[in-house]
Parts: structure tokens; C-alpha cells; sequence
């Protein structure tokens, strides 16, 4: 497939997805967007972007196709049927995942992917709303090599990679093989709830220690011997 420099972002009026549309569509790309609540993207053609009624009017005649929504569920239904982007998709188009679906989620993209020709590349997020708008997302990027140039054209203005979780200074860096970065993001995602969990924890001996009368001494070493502070 000859690349258009077009991006279809599905999921454009999300939390995410609209912020994401309107850097790229800022940055000179050609964005061709679609939301399930039509309204919601609506903004982001003030930017440039187009706003279609499908996925897969949106898919139509881009070279990638980013999908940034709720679950595996909504990303696989999107895909799918009459109305959705691989109806619209042309053979050889990378399609960038960067929904947060879990392994078994990446998994089922890339049995769609494999039977419809695409080039799937697994690239979670990393970051809430605010970075979104600010263009300072890290992207967890794992696919086939030969597609790593093409999607550095796309993330380089927008959001900082990392290999399957080693941060870089730099915005982009390699693309390694595919469902590494859901990986890498599941276990991240499990260590953020054991740090939290820890700290509530602490918390509570703080509590104590205070109703107790041992005082600091007693609450740092409890803090040294924490996950956190390792």
C-alpha cells in the first residue's frame, strides 16, 4: 500500500482520542476521525480533521489506523462488521492499538489483523488527560520493524516512545515485535496497584504508630522497608 501520511483515529472524541486527533491533525496530518457519539469529535474539525459517520468511511484511503477506546470489546466491534474500518481498510495499512486491552485484547487484534492484511502494531499509552493535550504521552510501541519509520512520522510531534517500557529522552524510538508492550503495560499497570496498596498501608501503620507514641523514627522505618522505597 502506498503511504498517504492519512491517520484514521477511531475513538477521536474520547478523553484520549480527541486530544491525540488534534496534535496530529495540528502537526499537518490528514486526519480522518470517527467516534461512536458522533457530537463529541465534532470539535476537532476546527483543526482540520474530518469527521465521518463510520469507522469504516474513516478508515477509507488512510495508511494508519489508530484505535484509541475503552476495551477490547469496543476496539474489536469497531473493527468488525459492515460499518467498521477493516471494511474500509486497505491491505498493508498499520493499524497503531493503542487502546489499554490486555494481552488476551491484543491477541484478538491480531488474528483480525493477520486475516485482513494489516500490520498491526501494539502501542498502549502510558498518561492521563492532561498529558494527552500537552502532546507528552509515552507510547509503549512493540511491532514488526519494517514499520517503525512509518510510525515514527506519526508519534514523533505527538506523544515520547519507549521500547516495551524503557523510557527514552528522545519521542521515538525502536518498534519491537508485537504484544511486548501489552505485556509490559499489564505488569506496569499490576505494580502501580501494588504501590498503591502499600501506601495505603502505610498509611494505616502511620495512624497507628502516631496513636502509639513511638513517633518518626518508628514511621521511616517502616517506610524504608516498603516496595515504594525501593
Amino acid at each position: 500500500m502506498t503511504a498517504s501520511g492519512t491517520v484514521a483515529v477511531l475513538g477521536a472524541g474520547g478523553t484520549m482520542g480527541l486530544p491525540m486527533a488534534r496534535h496530529l491533525a495540528k502537526s499537518g496530518k490528514a486526519v480522518r476521525a470517527w467516534n461512536r457519539t458522533g457530537e463529541k469529535a465534532e470539535p476537532i474539525a476546527e483543526d482540520g480533521a474530518e469527521v465521518l459517520g463510520t469507522a469504516a468511511e474513516a478508515a477509507t484511503g488512510a495508511d494508519t489506523i489508530l484505535t484509541i477506546l475503552s476495551d477490547a470489546d469496543a476496539v474489536v466491534s469497531t473493527m468488525e462488521g459492515s460499518d467498521g474500518a477493516l471494511a474500509g481498510a486497505g491491505e498493508g495499512a498499520i493499524w497503531l492499538q493503542m487502546s489499554t486491552i490486555g494481552i488476551e485484547g491484543i491477541e484478538r487484534c491480531a488474528t483480525l489483523a493477520d486475516e485482513h492484511g494489516l500490520v498491526l502494531v501494539d502501542a498502549p499509552v502510558v498518561g492521563t488527560k492532561q498529558p494527552a493535550e500537552q502532546g507528552k504521552l509515552t507510547v509503549l510501541a512493540s511491532g514488526p520493524e519494517d514499520v517503525r519509520e512509518r510510525c515514527e512520522r506519526i508519534e514523533k510531534r505527538r506523544s515520547r516512545f519507549c521500547a516495551h517500557g524503557r523510557s527514552r529522552r528522545r519521542r521515538v524510538s525502536h518498534v519491537t515485535p508485537r504484544a511486548r508492550s501489552s505485556r509490559w503495560r499489564c505488569a506496569r499497570r499490576e505494580g502501580d496497584e501494588r504501590q498503591l496498596r502499600q501506601a495505603a498501608s502505610i498509611k494505616d501503620r502511620a495512624l497507628k504508630i502516631d496513636h502509639s507514641g513511638h513517633g518518626p523514627r518508628r514511621l521511616r522505618a517502616s517506610w524504608s522497608a516498603s516496595i515504594i522505597a525501593s
